[in-house]
């Protein structure tokens, strides 16, 4: 019993055992970090609110929200009340697309 004592009180046991305390507390405190999907545009930073029949919302706490509609290769992305239409030109081996801007410009 004793030598079991004086094997649980030693360094390098209690150096690991705060180890993996700390190393599941950080894992824990950065999940969010890793599994929230956010994107910025314009400096804003934005966030996936909720998705509605195929249009994907996006909120932003310092810009109003996005808005994206989705057809099959096609999106179309509404920022402030105008269309931004982005298309897929290329899937493989590099995706390629092309923006369509709202004053017509490529």
């Amino acid at each position: 019993m004793i030598t079991w004592l004086r094997k649980v009180q030693s360094p390098t046991l209690i150096f690991f055992s705060c180890v993996v305390v700390v190393s599941v507390i950080v894992g824990f405190l950065s999940k969010p970090y890793f599994t929230e999907h956010i994107f910025y545009a314009d400096i804003n930073k934005y966030s996936f609110d909720r998705k509605e029949d195929n249009q994907m919302i996006y909120r932003s706490r310092t810009a109003n929200s996005l808005q994206v509609q989705v057809e099959q290769q096609k999106r179309s992305v509404f920022i402030d009340d105008q269309k931004y239409i982005i298309t897929e030109i290329n899937p493989k081996p590099n995706i390629t697309y092309s923006v369509l801007y709202p004053n017509g410009r490529t």
